[in-house]
């Protein structure tokens, strides 16, 4: 039995703090004697769920590095995590094109990896080694798995981390770190199948498993005189939440939108929001912590909570929406309708149009139906 587990994450600090991994805690706690939890990005950090089991390791995965040294001591390493990913992948000139600064990459990651390893040494027998997203923290792992076959590692994967057309890049070094992974969690049937087709990685390395959230047993409350839209996001490009706005213009009802989430986004969408009609009210919520937004949801009346990315995993705020029996609006994308269904709302295309949405709006607002299903 594995005694320790090792926490992978991005950031929980700050506003870009990721809170939901904090949710498979108590699980970790059941199942293994200590969990160390290690921050890409440092910071001030601050765990809504604790325990004393837990433990929150710092580490300096970005510390300046000796390249010359590095490249010279580490050449034939460098040379064959290089060759095998030009051999496997599809896309050639990108390796070409870019070798220089993929070369760089290895050695950056590969000087994290050897500081990394001298952090977890004593431990690799009897810990699992689990990245919360697929991204440089696998990378720093695979390359340590050169050096430690006996390395367990795990992985989660959501969206932008494994997605090509999502991130419209491509992601170095996929081909080398997947076949170094021992499992990987997708959180969506979506994902699994994308990463076999597209990287032909064996079925039964991948386990769909998702996110998840615990059960709130209460229906969020519903106001019939008026709507009310709730949408939660990062204000960025790819969440599209400037077309809310337009949904928003062909509604006749009295109509409140309320936004939580912050980003580069937020200023137009504030001056796109003063040519909305007077029977529209939207409000900017900013950031707001997690918790909050749930306690939102559960003692506020909502009609619908609308999503209308371009590219998704699953987003939880779908979850936490549905969890409240919130009726769900959602595009026709990747993990999306395998939450969005007849039973829990409505797809819409990717290329929709405002006023056919905003007819759904009103058409289900007003007959009711929708407020009526078992979740």
């Amino acid at each position: 039995m594995n005694k320790n587990i090792y926490i992978f994450v991005e950031n929980f600090s700050g506003e870009k703090r990721e809170e939901f991994f904090e949710k498979e805690l108590p699980v970790f706690v059941n199942h293994f004697e200590k969990i160390i939890i290690v921050p890409l990005y440092g910071g001030n950090t601050k765990l809504v769920y604790n325990d004393p089991k837990i433990e929150i390791r710092q580490f300096d995965a970005f510390s300046e590095c000796n390249r010359i040294s590095i490249f010279s001591r580490y050449f034939g390493l460098i040379s064959k995590i290089f060759l095998y990913e030009l051999y496997k992948t599809q896309d050639k000139s990108f390796y070409l094109k870019n070798f220089k600064t993929l070369i760089n990459s290895l050695i950056l990651r590969i000087n994290s990896a050897k500081k990394l390893q001298k952090e977890i040494e004593s431990n690799t027998s009897d810990s699992v080694f689990y990245c919360y997203w697929f991204n440089q923290w696998v990378f720093i792992l695979s390359i340590i798995k050169t050096w430690d076959s006996s390395l367990k590692i795990v992985s989660r994967v959501h969206g932008s981390d494994y997605k090509e057309e999502q991130t419209k890049r491509t992601l170095p070094f996929r081909y080398f770190q997947l076949s170094k992974v021992n499992y990987i969690f997708s959180v969506s049937e979506y994902a699994k199948k994308y990463l076999i087709d597209k990287f032909k990685v064996k079925s039964e390395k991948i386990i769909v498993s998702r996110l998840g959230l615990p059960n709130v047993s209460q229906l969020s409350p519903v106001c019939s005189d008026r709507l009310v839209i709730i949408s939660c996001s990062s204000l960025i490009p790819l969440k599209r939440v400037n077309l809310i706005p337009e949904i928003l213009k062909n509604i006749t009802l009295p109509v409140e939108w309320r936004h939580f989430g912050a980003g580069s986004e937020l200023e137009k969408l504030i001056n796109q929001n003063t040519e909305l009609p007077a029977n529209v009210k939207a409000t900017m919520m900013g950031h707001v912590e997690n918790e909050k937004f749930i306690q939102y949801l559960g003692n506020n009346p909502v009609s619908f909570f609308i999503n209308v990315s371009e590219n998704e995993g699953i987003p939880v705020t779908l979850m936490e929406a549905s969890s409240f029996g919130i009726p769900l609006i959602g595009t026709d994308v990747c993990g999306i309708p395998e939450i969005v269904t007849v039973e829990t709302g409505t797809l819409i295309s990717l290329n929709f149009s405002p006023k056919e949405v905003a007819g759904y709006i009103e058409y289900a607002h007003k007959s009711g139906e929708i407020y009526t299903y078992e979740y």
